[in-house]
């Protein structure tokens, strides 16, 4: 999983991964990304991955939003020192679908990305796009 700030040039690359604690009553996250693959395994410790799955994008959506959210907050603390809002946020799946994305699976990462504080949202299927790309084709269309 790769979270770029395209303005300033930073950028977080991070496995996708969450450490989960289920202690029989309660799930709780213990930490994301590099942090997760750390963890030292115990007992009820378990290691989710929201995007692995044979048939659709989102394996698992409440993981991956703690996912998304734990990852966004701490990219931003790292380069502002504090978590700002995201005015405009790109998902972009990298494995190929066949079909491309249901509307479903699009409105999927949409609340993803809503649920981290992005105001403008856009789903692309493509090839990877460089950084000036993202902003002139894409969120040109996304300023209004």
């Amino acid at each position: 999983m790769r979270i770029r700030d395209v303005g300033r040039g930073h950028s977080l690359d991070a496995p996708a991964v969450v450490a989960i604690e289920d202690d029989g009553r309660r799930r709780q996250v213990i930490a994301v990304g590099q942090g997760a693959l750390g963890a030292p395994a115990r007992p009820g410790l378990v290691l989710a991955h929201p995007f692995r799955h044979p048939r659709v994008p989102v394996g698992d959506f409440v993981v991956a939003d703690a996912l998304l959210a734990g990852l966004v907050r701490s990219f931003a603390k790292s380069i502002h020192g504090f978590p700002r809002p995201l005015l405009r946020v790109l998902i972009h799946p990298q494995h190929e679908l066949e079909g491309g994305l249901t509307p479903i699976e699009r409105r999927a990462f949409e609340e993803l990305a809503n649920n981290c504080g992005a105001r403008r949202i856009a789903v692309y299927e493509g090839p990877e796009l460089a950084d000036r790309d993202i902003n002139d084709a894409l969120f040109s269309k996304l300023r209004n």
